[in-house]
């Protein structure tokens, strides 16, 4: 650019002296100056080429005495810009050792947030938190520079699961960068980490917009935020509240009527749950919300019996519907339909609670060889869902 930029200006001098050469041909001019008893007397051209003259030197002298120092910053900063070099390939290949020693060293001028930010990172690879918080107190400047720390610090105290840490920090962020997609995103992953569903939830639905999370991890996130609302509740009264603010649909979903049912009879409304969970599985069939209301106590014992036996002329292989029929029968003392039904839950789906409650009826019946063999059976898969 400097180059095209004399050369454009050497080409106006020739035309602007080409255009003057005639009329200073025909008069060149006088200038006469007188100073403390001296006179100089010579033509306007002469002048004119004088003071050029001058001025290229004077240019010329200038450059002369700033070249060595400004050959010596060139050099300081090809020096600055390989050890940069060195250092971020080192960081990308693990070598935080010779990582930090190379940023370090070149963490002036130009690249001085880069290698700072770098040589951070290397620390942090070296699980040297102290060095790490003063090569980020290092880097100067505010405004973009200021945010860069943050979301490096929180990144890296992300990755050593310091989760409470990096939270207050992107926090605090967000409040001055509100509409920062990288922000966002580090916040929500914070809150499904310390499962604070509540805030991821209302962060979900904006992140999928943006791409950076999917239609079905979003309705996860929402499925878990509905669920610690009506968890966060303090009595019946707050949990009826809490149930009745979930829009209309969610309502429906078999997973969150599991969950209200459950809280309701722990705040001794089982009746209330079990009318809950009678009505969905009439309206929708849920195989978890089946297994829930065989091991509900409440209502009539006869009249859930009957009911579950409708279920079974469409759910006839439904392990359990089997094993909700199975426990009915033992609370109405139907002993010998019981065990029918539980063995036949058995054989659909092996169940620890299916097990247990058959080693219960063989050990009330007398048979106690084949209550010892339930109850094993119990155990061992109670062990092997354990290790797995």
């Amino acid at each position: 650019m400097r180059a095209t930029i004399l050369i454009i200006s050497g080409l106006l001098l020739v035309v602007l002296a080409a255009f003057l050469a005639p009329i200073f041909k025909a008069d060149p001019g006088y200038v006469l100056v007188r100073f403390q008893g001296w006179s100089l007397e010579t033509s306007v051209l002469v002048l004119i080429i004088t003071l050029v003259l001058v001025f290229v030197l004077t240019r010329l002298a200038f450059w002369l005495w700033r070249w060595p120092l400004r050959t010596a910053v060139k050099v300081r900063e090809n020096v600055a810009r390989k050890r940069l070099e060195k250092g971020l390939l080192a960081l990308v290949e693990g070598d935080f050792k010779t990582a930090e020693k190379a940023l370090s060293k070149s963490s002036g001028g130009e690249q001085s947030t880069i290698a700072l930010l770098g040589a951070a990172r290397a620390a942090e690879g070296l699980s040297n938190p102290k060095g790490r918080e003063e090569y980020l107190t290092k880097v100067e400047g505010g405004g973009k520079k200021n945010m860069l720390v943050a979301l490096s610090r929180a990144e890296m105290l992300m990755a050593n699961e310091q989760w409470a840490d990096a939270t207050a920090i992107l926090e605090d962020l967000q409040k001055s960068q509100p509409r920062h997609q990288q922000t966002k995103t580090f916040l929500y992953h914070c809150y499904r980490n310390t499962e604070n569903w509540i805030r991821a939830g209302e962060m979900a639905p904006g992140l999928r917009k943006l791409g950076v999370i999917d239609a079905e991890e979003e309705a996860e996130c929402l499925r878990r935020m509905y669920q610690q609302r009506l968890t966060n509740t303090a009595d019946l009264k707050t949990l009826h509240t809490a149930w009745k603010d979930l829009p209309r649909a969610v309502q429906k979903q078999s997973s969150l009527i599991g969950s209200y049912a459950a809280l309701l009879v722990q705040y001794s409304a089982a009746d209330e749950a079990e009318t809950l969970m009678r009505k969905s599985l009439n309206r929708e069939w849920s195989a978890e919300l089946i297994h829930q209301y065989a091991m509900l106590d409440a209502g009539d014992p006869l009249a859930r019996l009957k009911q579950t036996e409708k279920w079974l002329q469409n759910q006839p292989e439904d392990p359990g519907l089997h094993l909700a029929i199975g426990r009915l029968c033992l609370t109405n003392k139907i002993w010998g339909k019981a065990r029918e039904h539980l063995e036949t839950s058995l054989q659909y789906h092996p169940d620890e609670d299916a097990y247990s409650t058959l080693g219960a009826l063989c050990h009330r019946l007398g048979d106690l060889e084949q209550a010892s063999n339930y109850y094993r059976q119990a155990l061992e898969l109670c062990r092997t869902t354990e290790a797995t």
